[in-house]
């Protein structure tokens, strides 16, 4: 007795939640790839942490940290990851020479 192509097909993906859960764990494995790709990325040459930050200014931690607060009104320019804060080098220099802040680079 011959089934139909209709009835192959059907009888073939008898449970179509196998091919849904199947598809779906290729998505997550794919995203955990890619996830893991990004966090191995080198840090840009123009990132600094906070140490870097006050050496850069030749401030102590303290005044960097102070001047990164909301309620400071000429905070320093950084973002936040997770806890830990990110200057840019770029970013702390143009906010140095907008107040007219000399400093030795080296």
């Amino acid at each position: 007795m011959n089934a139909n192509p209709f009835e192959e097909q059907f009888f073939k993906n008898a449970n179509p939640f196998e091919e849904l859960n199947s598809k779906l764990d290729k998505i997550l494995e794919l995203t955990e790839m890619k996830q893991e790709d990004q966090v191995k990325e080198e840090p840009l040459d123009d990132e600094m942490d906070v140490e870097e930050c006050a050496r850069l200014l030749q401030r102590s931690l303290s005044w960097v940290y102070s001047h990164t607060k909301s309620t400071c009104p000429d905070r320093l320019p950084h973002r936040k990851f997770g806890l830990q804060l990110i200057f840019s080098r770029k970013q702390i220099i143009e906010w140095m020479q907008k107040r007219n802040i000399i400093i030795n680079v080296q």
